[in-house]
């Protein structure tokens, strides 16, 4: 952060003097550490403005892979997460979301890899068809509620954003939101509000 201080002359007493400079040094410190917490996305809205959406067959069945490298997150850990992401947007899209071992056949596939260090671009999703969710291995990530604190990011949350992405949503201003391109330290957000609905709905119809 950059601080501008400005030079001032004191003429109060040396006691009063030092009083002042003790607490103008107490603010610059304080300044100096502050920190922000928003953590993006990467995705640009350009790609999903045209409504891209997967062809769910009538089974209503999607794939997802997950590659067992790149981080040393356990390969259990990671699926117990991304279940539970999916399981959020069926509750919106009536989509069933099932594991496959077999690359080629998953509509959707995770990866973690070296991206631009921690607390910068966190990951990158690409609209259907491609399905590609990719994750930066460098990042602090909190792999459950219990473990969530301020110098982390919640998994869990990045992994409900960024499959919407891969499901066809583009990224919105409003706060609330799980597709808001914002990320905060130590936060879980994974309910999806009103906005979220309604857009999934448009691409994919109400659950019935």
């Amino acid at each position: 952060m950059s601080i501008s201080t400005q030079t001032h002359t004191i003429t109060q007493s040396p006691s009063l003097s030092m009083k002042y400079l003790v607490l103008f040094l107490g603010v610059i410190l304080l300044a100096s550490t502050t920190t922000s917490f928003a953590q993006t996305c990467a995705a640009t809205n350009a790609p999903f403005l045209a409504k891209l959406r997967w062809p769910v067959p009538k089974t209503c069945l999607m794939r997802y892979y997950i590659t067992r490298s790149g981080t040393s997150i356990p390969y259990l850990t990671r699926y117990l997460i991304f279940r539970q992401a999916f399981a959020i947007w069926t509750k919106a899209t009536c989509i069933r979301f099932a594991l496959t071992s077999i690359e080629r056949i998953a509509d959707i596939t995770f990866t973690f890899e070296v991206r631009d260090g921690p607390s910068q671009t966190v990951a990158t999703a690409f609209p259907p068809t491609d399905g590609r969710i990719r994750l930066d291995s460098e990042e602090n990530w909190a792999t459950s509620q219990s473990s969530l604190g301020p110098t982390n990011l919640d998994l869990l949350t990045v992994a409900v954003h960024e499959i919407g992405h891969a499901l066809g949503l583009r990224h919105t201003a409003k706060p609330t939101a799980v597709m808001n391109k914002n990320f905060q330290l130590g936060e879980r957000k994974i309910t999806l509000d009103a906005q979220d609905i309604s857009r999934i709905e448009e691409l994919y119809g109400k659950c019935n």
